[in-house]
């Protein structure tokens, strides 16, 4: 045993004295990847051109360096040691067996490689601490590049007041710069939270006073971060790793240290509870039963949507239990198990907000057994670990380390963030220095010389054979990652320039570009919507019928082409359904619509309009007719449009509003009427039957807006609806709905003082007056002026295909132009239906089943039918 600055040392792994040629390449690879992370978007830019190069230059230079240090044999190579080869051997044949088994291979097979890559770079870097790489100065590069991203992070931030109070989940307290979303910049933080200051601790004088500093600096970036994941994960460091810390320690634990445990906790508290984001997680609300008591309970939509994720994983599992479904593919396949109580929300989930459910349903039980082997090792190497850190510094950093991986495995319940190269590689680094601290001190050995458990094996030496195997088995695998990753970069650089055709308005050449593109990365869905949409927008426009029918068709065989890469994408069903409907292929346009139906049961993108349609032009009256009220039950508002004034509309509205408005009255009957979904149905109902002078049977009269109550009044008892409206205006005298209102009620008193606010041309101030004035009926009035539709617009693709450019697919389309009721809409009068309304969706279920054959996913085994 030796002495090392009076403390006792166990004996270390042999290192040769001879060291690794290259080093160069490490270094750099290294950097680049620590580096990445301070790209603004980073998680998009990852999958952009050019910043993709960056990452996989990185890994290449790692791969090629690691081939290079196994055919240096004069240099020891080992195995990682303690039990934790195994762990990765089993997520190896996880992922390989999945991938094999997936129905998207391609997808499957480039997740796989990325995951391929971190393995190699972490045995490359486990080897390179034990030639002679600097555990502290490793330490050092991980928290100065961590500092680097929260200043940036920080320099991106710009506060406002409203975001301390705001319940908007846009406008609350959030920061996703730079890492793309305001939770993997949350995970990020938290990771280097504990490393930092740990790194911190272990310094003496101006250098302490420094990493105090920096310290402070990644704690301001997780609090900004908004992520309410990485907070709770801070709170378990304190709440879990402090007793911990206590008890291992607890022979010098005296009172002192008990006090400034309780000052630390109580501190750390304050600051969690002034987080806006943290306060709004639960509230507290009286039960509509017991009015005497109170209840928890979740109160916002992300933490319901995690629940429902999670039961859309349960579905997974269910079908894909050994295998999984393969890694990556979770976004091609979500729509298929989306629960139906998950209402409009939830569209191509790439990832289920839980660590363990994302690995199980991507890799199956062979994953998640290879996942809980790596904790275990990981776990059981920590405890051994720490009984033997004789060095200060080494024990802050294994305290760093520990915290990290317990906070952010707290976190990682509530997010999956493996595919970020920042927290990847901040955990692969974390990992390789907590490997060298077991080099360091453990070797095999227990402190009292008995043998180590086979969980803490001592790293085996490979020999010269099998170290020329692993270097073939390395380069071909580099040679895997190559020939794919140049695929998808020749496909992003030609989407970019295609963009940039489009601009100057060369339509040829990029659809050109496009063609390629998707020629070269066939499993990519984006680059064929692309070409699609704009053929759609030129053939809007086109002088002659041949032209727009030669540009539909060739639409149509791009939408084709990208529903064979992403065949569970509900809007391109939808938008193929409408194409053939335009070239006159009804039945076509009902296979198509009936899948979007499937995959998307209630949406604000008339999927049952464009299947009524269909069913009209092959002749079926009563599937169309059942398709409008449901499209009328999902959005109320598509029932004031002005197709219902034409034919064979106008035939169908009576049957129509017989079947929506009963089943609105059977949904309100099944609806908690102390619910916001009771509220806007009942409004729903009111305001629908009203328009159509159809009963007001069932509606609470008493639970309408002031705004409802008055319009109901109008036509009647006119002074009694001014009168409601300008007793809510005492209330709110700035409402433009309620000013509107009045202002039509009584134009001689208010229309002057109405337009002095008005915003607006002097043409835009005669038509208002005019409207006003000549339209003394208030059902004629809201209909003397239409407006289109606002369009349907997709937004954020570039997560779920992976795909930077996916971001420019936006358009979902629907049969010929509807047109809105203008000033029915500038009142409000049909607000937008509940994201979740359970009894609503199972209504609108039951109604498919039963009239038009278009069961749930769950009673077909989510299966849809094949094209």
């Amino acid at each position: 045993m030796e002495l090392t600055e009076g403390a006792p040392s166990l004996p270390k792994l042999n290192i040769s004295s001879t060291v690794w040629k290259g080093q160069w390449m490490g270094v750099l690879g290294l950097a680049c990847i620590l580096a990445f992370s301070w790209i603004p978007n980073s998680y998009y830019m990852m999958v952009g051109w050019p910043w993709i190069l960056l990452w996989q230059a990185a890994f290449l230079l790692l791969g090629a360096w690691n081939i290079w240090a196994i055919r240096q044999f004069s240099v020891p190579y080992r195995l990682l040691g303690y039990g934790l080869d195994w762990a990765i051997g089993v997520a190896v044949a996880a992922t390989v067996i999945s991938a094999l088994a997936a129905e998207f291979k391609a997808v499957a097979l480039w997740n796989g490689l990325l995951f391929g890559n971190y393995v190699i770079a972490l045995y490359l870097l486990v080897n390179w601490l034990r030639q002679g790489l600097s555990r502290r100065a490793l330490w050092f590069s991980l928290s100065l590049a961590g500092v680097v991203t929260s200043l940036i992070s920080l320099s991106f931030w710009r506060p406002t007041p409203d975001m301390w109070l705001s319940d908007d989940f846009y406008a609350a307290l959030r920061n996703p710069l730079p890492l793309g979303h305001h939770n993997f910049v949350g995970g990020y933080e938290l990771l280097l939270l504990p490393m930092t200051a740990s790194l911190c601790l272990s310094q003496r004088g101006w250098k302490r006073g420094i990493g105090f500093g920096a310290t402070l600096i990644v704690a301001a970036a997780l609090y900004v971060s908004g992520s309410r994941g990485a907070m709770v994960g801070a709170l378990a460091v304190v709440l879990l790793g402090g007793p911990i810390f206590l008890w291992l320690h607890r022979a010098q634990a005296n009172r002192r240290w008990l006090m400034g445990s309780a000052v630390v906790l109580a501190v750390v508290l304050a600051i969690a509870a002034s987080n806006p984001r943290m306060r709004g997680l639960f509230t507290v609300s009286a039960s509509s039963q017991l009015s005497q008591t109170s209840s928890v309970v979740i109160a916002d939509g992300p933490a319901r949507d995690r629940l429902f994720m999670l039961q859309a994983g349960q579905n997974i599992f269910s079908t894909h239990p050994l295998t999984g479904i393969g890694p990556g593919n979770l976004s091609r396949v979500y729509n298929l198990y989306r629960p139906i109580e998950v209402g409009n929300g939830l569209e191509l989930v790439q990832q289920l907000h839980n660590t363990p459910a994302q690995i199980l349903v991507e890799l199956g039980i062979l994953g998640i057994i290879a996942y809980g082997s790596w904790l275990i090792g990981l776990f059981a190497l920590s405890i051994r670990l720490h009984r033997h850190l004789s060095q200060p510094a080494d024990r802050y950093l294994f305290y760093g380390i520990f915290a990290s991986y317990l906070g952010y495995g707290v976190s990682s319940l509530t997010d999956y963030q493996l595919e970020n190269i920042g927290i990847s590689s901040t955990l692969l680094i974390a990992t390789a220095l907590l490997i060298n601290l077991g080099d360091t001190y453990i070797d095999g050995m227990d402190i009292d010389g008995i043998d180590g458990s086979a969980l803490l094996s001592k790293p085996t030496a490979l020999s010269r054979q099998g170290r020329r195997w692993l270097s073939l088995g390395i380069l071909a695998f580099l040679c895997m990652s190559f020939q794919l990753w140049i695929r998808a970069d020749a496909g992003l650089y030609l989407s970019g320039a295609a963009i940039k055709d489009i601009e100057a308005r060369d339509l040829v050449e990029a659809d050109a570009k496009w063609f390629k593109a998707g020629a070269l990365a066939s499993w990519d869905p984006t680059y064929p919507a692309l070409a699609a949409e704009q053929l759609i927008l030129l053939g809007a426009g086109a002088a002659n019928q041949a032209d727009q029918t030669a540009l539909t068709q060739s639409a149509i065989e791009y939408i084709e082409s990208a529903l064979e890469a992403a065949p569970n994408d509900t809007w391109l069903n939808q938008n193929l359904a409408v194409l053939y409907l335009e070239s006159n292929k009804p039945e076509k346009a009902e296979f198509y619509a009936r899948r979007a139906a499937q995959l998307s049961p209630r949406n604000f993108n008339y999927t049952y309009y464009t299947l009524a349609s269909a069913y009209l032009q092959q002749n079926k009256v009563d599937q169309a007719i059942t398709a409008l009220s449901l499209e009328g039950m999902a959005n109320p508002d598509f029932l004031i449009a002005n197709i219902w004034t034409e034919e064979p509309f106008a035939q169908l509205l009576p049957s129509v509003l017989d079947k929506t408005l009963n089943r609105d009255r059977q949904t309100l009957s099944q609806t908690n009427p102390a619910s916001a979904e009771y509220k806007w149905l009942n409004e729903q109902l009111a305001m629908l039957s009203w328009w159509h002078q159809r009963s007001l049977d069932g509606v609470d009269r008493s639970k309408l807006r002031p705004l409802a109550q008055a319009i109901l009044e109008a036509e009647e008892q006119p002074k009694k609806a001014l009168n409601t409206v300008e007793q809510q205006l005492k209330l709110d005298e700035n409402d433009p709905t309620l000013r509107l209102l009045q202002v039509w009620l009584a134009p001689d008193q208010y229309l002057d003082s109405y337009l002095q606010d008005f915003e607006g041309t002097q043409q835009e101030k005669d038509l208002l007056i005019k409207h006003i004035r000549q339209n003394r009926d208030i059902r004629t009035w809201m209909n003397s002026v239409l407006s289109p539709s606002s369009p349907r617009l997709r937004y954020g693709l570039g997560f779920a295909y992976r795909n930077l450019s996916a971001n420019n697919v936006k358009q979902i389309l629907y049969p010929g132009r509807l047109n809105m009721s203008f000033f029915a809409e500038l009142l409000g009068l049909f607000e937008e239906s509940p994201v979740v309304f359970p009894q609503l969706d199972q209504t609108i279920s039951a109604v498919k089943t039963e009239d038009l054959s278009l069961p749930p996913l769950s009673e077909t085994r989510f299966q849809l039918p094949k094209a």
